[in-house]
């Protein structure tokens, strides 16, 4: 077998894992999130302006825990977790012991506080998307990498298969519609951002086919990329706006109907079995459209998810006042997680099991609950810390990513360009060795590497405010 072949069949067939999995090894990552910021409320205030430290801590915090994880540690999650939290609390209460502040008058004062318009659980539940993707996709190259966290085949829920899905729905809730723009900016905003992905999506094409890279065709399909879906689901969300943006509530509404009848369609009229073995029902592709059935279809489904998560957004960028306020709104983020997981559990029982391949139902609220959860626990860290940080020299929660150099803002600040650099990165590691050949070690090694590279280069750009546009 050649090595191409040998790493595409590495890739497929698999079934996947179960939703608690992958629910812990997420707050695994925004555990380590939470050590850093406690951390950095404990620094002298001399090494909380070092670039170098918050280069460290931030790499020693979220990218190891990350990588390991997701490796070599994958069946000690739970131990992880249970160390990091564990560390955060007794640095926590080091901190509390040394301070003169009570903790009663830390609460009193906690929720006077003002909340910022740019909601940093927003951006930090984008930024961690992308970071959780891009060691994902090299990671899933290598035996380190457990087979159940890889992509299903068709059914089933793997950690790589909330990757489009989640970008998918990080795009929705910060879109031009949920923050508040209608009309003509929508449409402005919506048609700059679509050329990149467009371009983009072109050149990984002719890169992967001229290059003769590895691919798994029932991702996508023969030509489809991710590149493709965001830009088809963010035009047809434009297209659907001026209907839309009429009244309130209504890209909610929108999202339930396109998630009922593209389900209907899945199940009553054949779609389900035409995606999964094509027009002659032996898995031929002998037309374009055919060829792209996985990504074509799927836009259908993610439209539902990026329409349902712009009402999502809607809500959470409502003005408040304090962040009192926001307390409540966690407590709905729970309450929305629940309801979506136990929607997720019923569709996938009763209807159709999971399938990231034909985003169905199950699927999309999946991702439902999966984003409530992540944007609740980062909101729950922000309250967590302010009331560590308000009453002493350190900046509120929502600024102490950004204080220093490091790398949530950095992320955060060229997301795109860091994405790209992370494929080619990928790319290039691959085609200079046997992926499947390497020792646990050497592989784990490459990997921190690897995340060491991206994580200086584009905290570097941050730190001289580069700013690469696409």
């Amino acid at each position: 077998m050649s090595s191409k072949l040998a790493k595409e069949e590495f890739v497929s067939g698999h079934n996947g894992t179960s939703l608690g999995e992958i629910y812990l090894l997420t707050a695994t990552l925004i555990a380590g999130y939470l050590l850093r910021c406690v951390l950095i409320v404990c620094l002298p205030s001399g090494l909380k302006k070092s670039t170098i430290v918050s280069f460290l801590l931030d790499y020693s915090t979220i990218i190891v825990p990350g990588v390991l994880v997701f490796t070599i540690l994958a069946d000690y999650t739970l131990y992880v977790l249970g160390f990091i939290i564990t560390a955060s609390v007794l640095v926590a209460l080091v901190h509390l012991s040394s301070s003169n502040a009570s903790i009663s008058s830390r609460f009193k004062n906690l929720f006077k506080l003002m909340y910022p318009t740019r909601l940093p659980c927003v951006t930090l539940t984008r930024t961690f998307v992308t970071l959780i993707t891009a060691i994902a996709i090299l990671a899933v190259d290598f035996q380190i990498y457990p087979r159940r966290l890889a992509k299903a085949e068709t059914f089933g829920t793997g950690l790589m298969d909330v990757g489009v899905g989640a970008f998918i729905m990080s795009h929705g809730i910060t879109a031009p519609e949920a923050r508040g723009k209608s009309g003509g900016r929508v449409i402005v905003s919506t048609l700059r951002g679509l050329l990149p992905l467009i371009v983009i999506g072109v050149l990984r094409l002719l890169a992967v086919k001229g290059t003769d890279y590895q691919e798994h065709v029932t991702e996508y399909g023969v030509h489809w990329n991710f590149f493709f879906t965001i830009a088809a689901v963010r035009l047809l969300a434009t297209l659907l706006h001026p209907v839309l943006c009429v009244r309130p509530g209504l890209y909610g509404v929108a999202s339930l109907l396109t998630a009922v009848v593209y389900q209907l369609a899945l199940s009553e009229l054949g779609l389900s079995y035409y995606i999964q073995h094509g027009p002659y029902g032996d898995g031929s592709r002998p037309t374009l459209l055919s060829a792209n059935r996985e990504g074509l279809w799927s836009c259908v489904g993610y439209l539902a998810i990026y329409l349902g998560h712009i009402e999502i957004g809607k809500w959470l960028f409502k003005p408040r006042k304090s962040l009192l306020n926001y307390v409540s709104v966690l407590g709905s983020l729970l309450c929305l997680f629940c309801v979506f997981y136990c929607l997720t559990v019923l569709c996938s029982g009763y209807i159709e099991p999971i399938s990231r391949r034909l985003v169905n139902l199950a699927y999309i609220t999946w991702i439902f609950s999966y984003g409530a959860l992540i944007v609740g626990l980062f909101l729950l860290t922000d309250v967590i810390v302010s009331t560590l940080s308000h009453t002493s020299q350190v900046p509120r929660p929502h600024s102490l990513h950004s204080a220093s150099v490091c790398l949530i803002s950095a992320v955060d600040y060229n997301q795109l360009s860091f994405f790209l650099l992370a494929n080619l990165f990928t790319g290039l590691v691959n085609f200079s060795m046997d992926t499947l050949s390497v020792s646990w070690i050497t592989g784990l090694v490459i990997l921190l590497a690897y995340m060491a590279v991206l994580s200086f280069v584009f905290c570097t750009l941050y730190k001289f405010n580069i700013k690469i546009k696409l």
